[in-house]
């Protein structure tokens, strides 16, 4: 009608659209904020997920590895380390002897493994390894392995902090374990204390060795993935155990302890 004012129009925004208000910006804001808080733990699990299935291959190669190297070898497993003239020959490289505590040079292609290892390197490695953690205490200039071997079948054992051989036959052979190749591990997740000028350092564990006593040094499984720790078997399969036993103490991603068989016996390392 003729003399009535007509009705108010929200202003207009560049090319004629209407601006959002205040509060619909605010609405908007908080509906980005609460789907990324719904989707932020989802992608870290996702990505959890994607180095846990990492881990899981990278051991079964290892496995592998290390039944090609029986077969080779008339069915006797491989020591931890042999002294050679000009270095230490380890299951996981060659170190030339030198004088050095930390950064000491590795060539991983030269390990008892590596003829049997392609890319040697990157199959030792489990990318959930705390290697950025401010205590990790780096003995070689390279990753060198986040996987511990069975001491057992090494043919050592502990004795406090000092190693020995076994009484029967070192290193062990495969014909022994006949019967429980799926019950007995060869490699599994690990880590190593080595205390120094920092009470809490830790490096890779290149072996682990069943203690009752887990105040001494030695190699420990890892329980990094959600606490548990992936092993391999000696039958070539990987799963994941649960902790089960006591603590050793606590690094990033997950307690170190015993690697126990679910019936709480240290059957899985093939006593």
């Amino acid at each position: 009608q003729q003399g009535m004012p007509s009705p108010q129009r929200a202003p207009r925004g560049r090319g004629g659209r209407s601006a959002f208000t205040l509060v619909e910006m605010l609405v908007v804001v908080a509906i980005i904020g609460l789907l990324c808080g719904l989707l932020l733990p989802a992608l870290g699990q996702s990505r959890d997920g994607a180095r846990g299935a990492v881990c899981r291959s990278n051991l079964a190669q290892l496995a592998d590895a290390g039944t090609m190297y029986t077969l080779s070898n008339a069915g006797r497993y491989f020591e931890y380390r042999q002294s050679e003239t000009g270095g230490v020959r380890w299951w996981f490289g060659w170190e030339p002897t030198n004088s050095l505590t930390t950064n000491r040079p590795l060539d991983t292609s030269r390990g008892l493994l590596g003829p049997h290892l392609a890319g040697i390197g990157e199959k030792l490695q489990c990318p959930a390894f705390p290697y950025g953690s401010p205590d990790f205490f780096r003995k070689f200039e390279r990753n060198a392995a986040s996987f511990g071997y069975n001491w057992r079948l090494s043919g050592l054992k502990k004795l406090g902090s000092f190693e020995i051989p076994a009484e029967n036959i070192a290193p062990q052979t495969r014909h022994r374990y006949e019967g429980r190749l799926s019950q007995t591990f060869i490699f599994a997740d690990s880590a190593f204390f080595e205390p120094s000028s920092n009470v809490n350092a830790f490096n890779e564990g290149y072996y682990i060795a069943w203690s009752a006593e887990l105040t001494q040094l030695s190699g420990y499984a890892h329980f990094r993935h959600s606490h548990n720790a992936h092993a391999a078997f000696l039958d070539g399969h990987v799963k994941s155990i649960a902790h089960k036993s006591g603590l050793h103490k606590l690094i990033a991603g997950g307690p170190t302890a015993n690697l126990l068989a679910p019936d709480g016996s240290n059957a899985f390392y093939g006593e």
